[in-house]
This record gives C-alpha cells, sequence and structure tokens, in this order.
C-alpha cells in the first residue's frame, strides 16, 4: 500500500506522513493511533511508541554532526 493510501486512509496529510516515515519528524501518540485504527493493527504503532525512547528529543553527542 502506498504512503499516500495509508495517509488517506488514516485520515492523515500524506507530506506529514513522509516526513515521520522518512524520521524528518517524530510521530505522535494520535498520530501512531490513527495508523493502528486504519491498518488494524491492534494498537502496535502505539505500543511501539510508548515503547521506544524518543531520541528526537535527546542532545546529540558533543561533536556529532547537525541537520540544518
Amino acid at each position: 500500500m502506498s504512503l499516500r493510501k495509508v495517509a488517506e486512509k488514516a485520515m492523515l496529510n500524506d507530506a506529514h506522513l513522509g516526513r515521520i516515515a522518512s524520521g524528518k519528524r517524530p510521530p505522535s501518540k494520535e498520530v501512531a493511533k490513527a495508523l493502528d485504527q486504519a491498518l488494524n493493527t491492534g494498537g502496535q504503532f502505539l505500543a511501539i511508541l510508548n515503547a521506544k525512547p524518543e531520541p528526537w528529543r535527546t542532545p546529540p553527542p558533543a561533536g556529532a554532526p547537525t541537520r540544518t
């Protein structure tokens, strides 16, 4: 299924979902819930989101390259 079709089914903006899929934006709990419902995953997206640390909220190690 294409990203556009997934976004449509989950009632999400396809560009926003694309940024999440590419790692440019973090997913929210609302997005995880919408994907779980649209794809009938039984809460797996939300469980993954809750189980993983949020690396986008932690500072990079000293000397690490930064994205601009």
